[in-house]
This record gives C-alpha cells, structure tokens and sequence, in this order.
C-alpha cells in the first residue's frame, strides 16, 4: 500500500464546499471529498506550523513538552519507521520552517525537495527596491525582514506555473510519473499555502472582487484585534485575497490528485490531505491566528482517501496526530503502540464509534504561562480559554457553530469539566505539574 500525504498550511475547514461553503470554488477537494472519508469534527492538538510538523512526522503529541524547535536528533520519525518497513519515503516541500536554521523535518526520509522562497526564507539577497505597500500599523507584528524576502524570492514571477504551490506540486507529479512503479512508498507533500503572503494570480482574486483595490496592500496583515486598525472594506478585501489563495491552492492539489488517479495509484495507495491549522479574518473581532483557539483556527480539514473503506462522513472527534498512527496502521509498519496518535482505520471501516471523547487544541505550555488561548471541546460543547487573567468561554456548537454566544455564567460546571478534561489530557501526554501551574479556568 502507497502512501501519499498532503498537507496545505492555514487552510480553512469552512472555505471548503465539502465542508458547507458556497461562495468559495474548491472543486477539486470537493471531488476528492466524494471518494474519500471526510471527518467533521477534525481538530489540530499543537500550534502552530511547526508543532503540527513534529505531530504529522512523528506521531506524538507535542504541546505539553516542546514547541517551535528542531526535530530531535534522537526522535524516531515517521519516514524512519516506513523505512524499517521497506518503503521509500520522499519529502516535497515549501514551507521553509521544515529546514531553516537546522530544523531538520526531513529527518529519515530517503530524499527530499525543497522548493525555496517561502515567506521569510533567506534565499535571494538581489540587490533591489522592494516595496512593502503596507502601513507599519497593519502589517504582520516585527515580520518586515520576512516580507522583504518574500517580494525578491517572487520578483521574477511570471507565470501561474512559477507560483509555490504550483511549483510544489508539480514536482510531486514529477516524481510520480518517474516512480510511481515502485512496490510501495511514502510521498510527504506540504505547501505552505494558503499561509499569507497572500499572492494569487489576479485571475484568482476577481472571483471574489470585481473591482480593482486600491487601497494598502493587505497581504501579509497585522494580526489581533481589528477595530480601530481596519475598516470593514479592508476586512472584505483580506478574505477576498485569502479566498483567491484558497482555490489556487485547490486547482495545483487538484493537479496532483488527479496525476495520482492518472497513474493508477487510486488502486493501491492511501491519500490524505489535512491542514495544520485555520485564520481568523474578523470573526470574534480578530485578525489571524494565534489570539483565540476559536472553530476557525482550532477546527481543520482532513479527508482520507482508502482503496477499501466505502466512501463517507465521520462526525466523530478526531485530532491531527491520529493522522500518522493511521498511515501506520495501514501499513502494518512498526511502533503504532509507541506513538501518541491513534489509528482512524476503525472509524472508516465501521469497527468503532469513537475513539476521543475529548480534544484539546494548545500552543507550547510553559512554566511561566503566557502562551496564549487554548480550547478544548467534547464535539457539543466548546471552551476556549488563556493563560492570562483573560475570563475563560464556553460554547454549544449545536446551535452556535460560529461561537457567538457565550455560555460560561450559565454553565459553569460543564466549563470545569472540560478545563479538567484539558489538563487531564496534558498529563496524559508527558505535561509537568511545571507547565501546567500557571493554567486557570478565570
């Protein structure tokens, strides 16, 4: 069994049509969704992009123990176990956070490609002007350096062909038609796209805006609260662009999936494409990720592609390291019994109803706190809450999916059964009394 996993950075769950929405075309996953299990209540474990990388390429839980950091010289990685099984496992990569500064995420993979340039990648030092076109007050927090290489890493740009995604997976196509013969392989994929800067072709952008803007260049926006630092018009422009990224991303997806049925892969391969994590684009009154583990950021898309599971939908909760503890599973290969993440094969063959009662979405835990928002939900109820002195929030998904109704002085007690189902869930997965002194339900 082939094994080619796909993952797309920032992606939304909700700007998926499979996932119920109607204004964004996706119409390569949405066919992807129609042969595939599509689980709907699929949520991150760590954040953000590198954490998620150690969970998908590892298997185990990271928030309670580790954060934005190297891949461990002694951590057994998933590529090195698909080896010890026989497979040969390649990495096609752009999101440069896999590599830079000796992160070494490509840690047991036979190969790998990386196509450079992404976002803050030091890869071109061309001497030339680069204009930001963003005010300081609406641009990213302290990322101008990134955002400078970003403009001469894409200076050149010519064609839809040269853009990142596109160039990634093209490549993945590539190296399918030179080895798709092989007796059995793992293909690791990853794009950081839709991730801002967003930069789609102007072809993409007048799906979603009809008329030209001319205001400041908001594609790499400040993140936080959004009153007092944009208008409504420039919140409308920001998910047009982010809209715009969203389906390029699905039209070079949908290039590969459509390479791997050309091929005749479909037969014998497991195919996965999952997002690390969503955004925030005005709702709750923020701007991106990171300032409230709410559905848009905290809830992802996963879609699992099985030559012998029927097609269909799960509603029930799943987190992100399940990912790899299936790919395992499926493969037969060892250490499914040392890793945190725990095999989907039973949920998409019928043989089990659940297998997490509860799921908890965190960034890195520190002695000290001020990491910022966590959420934890038991798929009915939702509480998001901090490790600041900011009141904790308890939601009932049923009927509230967007989270506006704040239900934490009606039901306190439901609030503390899930805030002690978080901290029983960190301990669980290696979390000290150290970090988790500092967490309070406020």
């Amino acid at each position: 069994m082939n094994l080619i996993f796909i993952v797309s950075d920032t992606f939304r769950r909700d700007h998926l049509g499979c996932y119920g929405n109607s204004w964004i075309r996706t119409p390569y996953l949405d066919k992807f969704a129609k042969i595939s299990t599509v689980f709907d209540a699929a949520y991150l474990c760590s954040f953000p992009t590198v954490p998620t990388r150690f969970e998908f390429l590892t298997g185990n839980v990271a928030f309670p123990t580790r954060g934005w950091q190297p891949m461990p010289l002694d951590q057994t990685t998933l590529a090195e176990r698909f080896r010890g099984a026989g497979y040969i496992s390649m990495g096609i990569f752009d999101t440069s956070n896999l590599m830079r500064q000796g992160y070494n995420y490509m840690k047991g993979f036979n190969a790998f490609e990386w196509i450079r340039g992404q976002e803050g990648d030091e890869h071109s030092i061309d001497l030339m002007e680069v204009e930001l076109g963003t005010p300081p007050e609406q641009l990213r927090n302290g990322w101008q350096h990134n955002l400078y290489q970003h403009r001469r890493s894409t200076r050149f740009r010519l064609y839809e062909r040269d853009y990142f995604v596109a160039q990634t997976m093209q490549t993945a196509c590539d190296w399918l038609e030179r080895n798709y013969e092989w007796d059995k392989f793992f293909l690791y994929v990853d794009t950081f796209d839709p991730h801002e800067p967003w930069e789609a072709p102007e072809w993409y952008l007048r799906l979603y805006e009809k008329e030209e803007w001319t205001g400041n260049r908001l594609d790499y926006p400040k993140g936080g609260p959004v009153e007092g630092v944009y208008t409504d018009e420039e919140i409308q422009h920001i998910r047009a662009l982010y809209a715009a990224e969203v389906t390029l991303v699905d039209k070079w997806v949908g290039r590969l999936l459509e390479k791997i049925e050309d091929l005749g892969l479909l037969e014998n391969s497991i195919v996965v494409f999952a997002s690390d994590h969503g955004t925030q684009h005005g709702e709750h009154g923020l701007m991106m990720k990171g300032f409230g583990m709410y559905e848009e950021t905290a809830r992802v898309p996963l879609m699992i592609y099985h030559p012998t599971v029927k097609p269909g939908r799960i509603d029930s909760l799943v987190q992100l390291p399940d990912v790899p503890a299936t790919l395992l599973d499926a493969a037969g290969s060892p250490g499914l019994e040392e890793i945190d993440g725990q095999s989907l094969l039973p949920l998409m063959r019928g043989e089990a109803d659940t297998i997490r009662s509860i799921t908890c979405s965190s960034p890195q835990l520190r002695a000290g706190g001020g990491h910022g928002s966590m959420s934890v939900t038991d798929g009915t109820w939702s509480l998001v809450f901090y490790s600041d002195d900011k009141p904790g929030e308890l939601y009932y998904l049923p009927d509230d999916p967007k989270q506006a109704n704040n239900r934490i002085g009606d039901e306190p007690e439901i609030a503390h059964r899930l805030f002690d189902g978080f901290i029983e869930f960190t301990r669980q997965y290696r979390g000290s009394d150290e970090v988790l002194a500092p967490l309070t339900l406020a």
